[in-house]
């Protein structure tokens, strides 16, 4: 910069000042001249060299104060009213208006997701508190918080709750507490307990638990519906009482998918009506079942099965001793091994077929039984701990035995039964198994079963312990002088074990318990004549509406297997149909799907302003109702940032994009040239 003005200083002390007498220009008049030409050959000398220069700027920014709004469906109650969302949105609008001063006012709603947004529509299907402080931790890396409003119910149906979900906030958070906190009498539907299959003219139970939060004052009533048909109503005794069930029995039609839905009718008492509904499938086996039961020598303990099964006519027993089973009939739904297999009789490779075909085996286990020879079905049972004696075994009832329901008085007539004679000690494998029966001797009660059932690769599996199940019947009929609970108890046991229609080369499964636009898991499976899985063809998939509306999907395949995701399906009842071709053979399965409008967030509806006020607490800010709207807006208006940030901003410019420094140039030599010019010189 120096040697610039030096060089600038000499060229205008050569043209003015070099000769000190100049009869033409003033002396005033040329350092007027000179200074100009010196500012102008500095000018233009920087332009030449185009330096960069620097500019800093202080600037003060705004903190960042957040508004979440729960979107969920659980926030839009029966309570509500069009005056009560009017007048929280106005909460939130002043408060949005008090804050627009001193922060930068930021509005999102959450629920399943937090994202951008201001207007309530209520349709998350969840609320998840975790995800929501999880998304606030993030915006915390990027922005200067200074405080969070969250206008919530406080129901949590997914993740942590929000006194959890917050405790890593480091900012004041307020809590505006919508909906009502009362406790109002309340009956629900829990569960609804039925056999997913069941066959064709059988009567099969179902039964609705439910359960009844405060008491109902008024007489509530448990309907079951077939579609639209009602297919009986039953009051419930004591409504009063917190749990409770009531049992149907239904008549299976001849074939088809049976529509159910069970209801409770609770009248004005119940201020919830949301979680009173229940929907729910059962599909009827069209076709007979054929039961072998095959022995190594005569026993009274096939004789009491098939008197048990007796009452059922869709069910075909049949006797066979082991001397002519040689070989599985191609109708076979299940099989009944009294003894078997033994040493003399391994029957390795008929077990080897029935795990292939996926055909159930009911293991009857007495002295004779060859616990090696259960090998064959994959590991899923193992016996040891021969007994010299077989030793006298009594049951009791596993108390979280669910696969079908049980008899009502079995407790009492299994507590009567003369013991059974078990030969071996130990019997332990898959622990996917259902246990009906653990084992007493005497007065002392042991983990190991006497009567399970459990599911493998290869099919259903049924073990009962001992020999000796035909004293069961004998005494039941001598003490209690009939059979109903001890034929009710292995019917429904044989019509679990009997296979769904799994014997199907073709098979297609959809999951139960579909609700409104949730992802529906559909699942196919195809097998060759050997009954080896293939997935070689393609498999097309017709899902029709109740409209009548078709769409068409083509099954992806994932290892031996068929898979399909579909999405956006609303509540509705559906027809689907599945069809591939192996060869010249064509494979066509058909079936319906329901999918339910529950909602999950409408089983508990109730505020949680206790949980809401710990998070307060928690975080150094506070809590208030939809009814203290005025006194939070107060308390808001009051809030100003404790931290202000500051930052500095710097700005480079390049001199020669300076329009104004060449407006300058021009004046100045256009100066110079008109005094030149004036006073007569060039």
């Amino acid at each position: 910069m120096l040697p610039l003005v030096a060089l600038a200083v000499f060229i205008s002390w050569f043209l003015y000042f070099r000769k000190k007498s100049d009869p033409v220009l003033p002396r005033y008049v040329k350092w007027i001249l000179g200074g100009v030409r010196i500012i102008s050959l500095t000018i233009i000398g920087l332009l030449a060299i185009s330096p960069w220069i620097r500019t800093s700027q202080t600037i003060t920014e705004k903190p960042v104060f957040l508004v979440f709004r729960d979107n969920s469906h659980s926030m839009q109650p029966l309570t509500d009213t069009a005056a009560t969302v009017a007048h929280r949105n106005e909460i939130l609008a002043d408060i949005t208006d008090q804050l627009g001063s001193d922060y930068v006012v930021r509005e999102y709603l959450f629920g399943e997701e937090t994202r951008p947004g201001s207007q309530w529509n209520y349709l998350d299907e969840l609320t998840n508190p975790e995800e929501l402080f999880e998304y606030v931790r993030g915006l915390e890396q990027v922005e200067t918080i200074g405080g969070l409003l969250i206008a919530t119910d406080g129901v949590v149906t997914r993740g942590k709750d929000f006194p959890d979900a917050s405790r890593q906030v480091t900012k004041p958070v307020y809590i505006l507490g919508t909906g009502d906190s009362t406790l109002h009498p309340d009956i629900r539907i829990d569960e609804v307990i039925a056999n997913e299959w069941v066959r064709k003219n059988s009567l099969f139970q179902v039964r609705v638990y439910f359960h009844v939060d405060r008491g109902m004052e008024q007489g509530v009533t448990i309907r079951l519906h077939e579609r639209n048909r009602l297919i009986e109503s039953k009051p419930v005794p004591q409504p009063s009482q917190s749990q409770g069930y009531i049992d149907f029995e239904i008549l299976a039609p001849e074939q088809g998918t049976m529509l159910l839905e069970a209801s409770v009718i609770a009248g004005l008492t119940d201020k919830n009506t949301d979680n009173n509904e229940k929907s729910f499938q059962v599909k009827v086996i069209g076709k007979d079942a054929r039961v072998l039961a095959v022995y190594s020598a005569p026993h009274p303990d096939i004789n009491a099965l098939g008197q048990a099964l007796s009452g059922s006519p869709q069910i075909r027993f049949e006797k066979l001793p082991v001397s002519d089973f040689t070989v599985i009939p191609a109708e076979c739904d299940l099989i009944i091994l009294h003894n078997l297999p033994s040493l003399k009789d391994p029957l390795k490779n008929l077990l080897v077929e029935a795990s292939t075909r996926q055909i159930p085996v009911l293991f009857i286990i007495g002295g004779q039984t060859y616990p090696l020879a259960l090998n064959v079905l994959d590991g899923t049972v193992q016996i040891s701990g021969h007994r010299r004696e077989p030793e006298a075994v009594s049951g009791v009832i596993s108390g979280l035995f669910s696969a079908f329901i049980l008899p009502e008085r079995l407790t009492e007539h299994v507590e009567a039964w003369p013991p059974l004679e078990v030969t071996f000690e130990s019997f332990s494998g898959s622990s996917a198994r259902e246990v009906l029966l653990t084992q007493k001797i005497r007065s002392i009660e042991l983990n190991e079963p006497l009567i399970y059932l459990s599911k493998s690769p290869g099919g259903k599996l049924g073990i009962i312990a001992g020999e000796g199940i035909w004293r069961w019947r004998l005494h039941d009929y001598l003490e209690f002088g009939d059979h109903i609970v001890f034929d009710d108890l292995f019917s429904g046991l044989i019509q679990y074990l009997l296979n769904d229609e799994d014997g199907n080369r073709f098979t297609i499964d959809v999951q139960e318990g579909l609700t409104g636009f949730s992802p529906i898991r559909v699942n196919a499976r195809l097998r060759n004549p050997s009954l080896e899985l293939v997935n070689d063809p393609d498999v097309t998939l017709t899902v029709t509406d109740s409209a009548g509306q078709k769409s068409e999907y083509k099954m992806g395949r994932v290892g031996k297997f068929y898979e399909l995701m579909l999405t956006g399906f609303p509540e509705g009842e559906y027809q689907y149909v599945a069809e591939t071709e192996l060869g010249i053979e064509k494979f066509r399965q058909q079936g319906s799907m329901l999918i339910q409008k529950k909602k999950v967030e409408q089983l508990a509806p109730v505020s949680d302003f206790s949980s809401l006020r710990l998070v307060s607490r928690l975080t150094g800010g506070r809590f208030f109702t939809e009814s203290e709207g005025a006194l939070l807006v107060e308390e808001i208006s009051k809030m100003k940032p404790a931290d202000i940030p500051v930052r500095t901003e710097s700005k480079w410019y390049e001199l020669i994009n300076l329009q104004w420094i060449l407006g300058i140039l021009i004046l100045l030599l256009s100066l110079e040239w008109f005094l030149r010019r004036w006073f007569g010189t060039r």
